[in-house]
């Protein structure tokens, strides 16, 4: 089977928009913008990313801002591009990379002045703390309210979660923070996820993290006998209970990577109906990760690994449909971890 890289995934207004702004025209992605906002923060936050990557290698949302100078969409994508570019060329060391750090902190903190109620911003400013390695900036070294959380942008985290509460990608870069400086991050993906709501994509958090932590092989049998064993298999049930099954009937808008995650990590604990359930929800999308990571960075593995996965999940599946109980859910009272002193 022939899978689709398209982050857009099932949002097909996303993927037109996404195709206009390739053919340097961006009115669509402005339209786009203007009729997704509040209560629909989750899925504008998305369709900004999408969005900034697709205009990152070109200057369409320069043109934009230069003929609509009062337009904060405008203001917000160049501000999106900027994270885009810093977090790319610091991945490849490129010298110039403070450069586009610094814009991209420039237009956030504009775009946020802006427009107050707008998560957006707030999720840019979090994106760029993992540049930040040694924590220089005071707004990277607040101490929190958790004691078992190091300092970091946490004052960010909680602007971006007061007008999003749960904001998925807020939480993400969250996690790519600790990552930076003191991984593993496994246990921060799992304390968060103890504490979102039924339905919140972050149920997978730990998912994410279990794969960033492991820097997994496909060669390497073990990290599959690791999924299998009951505390990870306890992990994946959750997210498959408390994240897949309340979004039913609103799969189409769930992040193909998020589904691409939960796909792997069922498959490999030998959880094949469920698996499988995921892959239909998933089809005929795909994501790159995490196959390309557990493939060792090899694109043709990856891919024959996760159609093999697709196939044996599929044929397994075929008359075996079972029921599981739902995991018990974790003790309630989310603290604020928030906040605190940056001294």
């Amino acid at each position: 089977m022939r899978h689709s890289y398209d982050p857009a995934g099932h949002d097909h207004a996303l993927r037109s928009a996404v195709q206009d702004l390739r053919a340097h025209r961006w009115s669509g992605a402005r339209d786009l913008m203007e009729i997704t906002s509040g209560p629909a923060w989750a899925q504008r936050t998305y369709r900004s990313q999408v969005l900034a990557a697709a205009a990152a290698e070109s200057t369409v949302i320069d043109s934009w801002a230069t003929e609509d100078p009062t337009s904060y969409t405008a203001l917000l994508l160049r501000a999106r591009v900027a994270v885009h570019r810093a977090l790319r060329a610091a991945r490849i060391g490129d010298p110039q990379a403070w450069q586009w750090e610094e814009q991209a902190r420039r237009f956030s903190l504009k775009a946020a002045h802006a427009w107050a109620d707008d998560p957006v911003p707030w999720v840019c400013l979090l994106a760029l703390a993992q540049l930040d390695v040694h924590c220089e900036r005071p707004e990277h070294r607040e101490r929190p309210a958790e004691v078992m959380l190091p300092r970091g942008p946490w004052k960010l985290l909680d602007e971006a979660h007061r007008r999003d509460p749960f904001n998925r990608e807020a939480y993400h870069r969250a996690l790519q923070f600790v990552r930076s400086i003191r991984p593993p991050a496994y246990d921060f993906g799992s304390w968060i996820a103890s504490h979102a709501p039924a339905g919140s994509p972050l149920h997978l958090l730990p998912l994410y993290a279990s794969v960033q932590q492991k820097n997994l092989q496909e060669s390497n049998a073990a990290w599959r006998y690791e999924w299998s064993q009951e505390g990870a298999q306890h992990t994946i049930q959750q997210a498959y209970h408390w994240w897949f099954l309340p979004n039913a009937d609103r799969r189409t808008q769930c992040v193909v990577e998020d589904l691409s995650h939960l796909a792997l990590s069922l498959w490999a604990s030998r959880q094949f109906e469920q698996a499988n359930r995921v892959f239909t929800a998933m089809t005929p999308y795909a994501a790159p990760e995490p196959w390309r990571t557990v493939a060792g960075g090899n694109e043709h593995e990856a891919a024959r690994l996760l159609e093999q996965a697709r196939v044996e999940a599929q044929n397994i599946a075929r008359g075996r449909e079972g029921h599981q109980a739902p995991p018990s859910r974790p003790a309630r009272g989310f603290n604020r971890l928030f906040g605190g002193s940056s001294a």
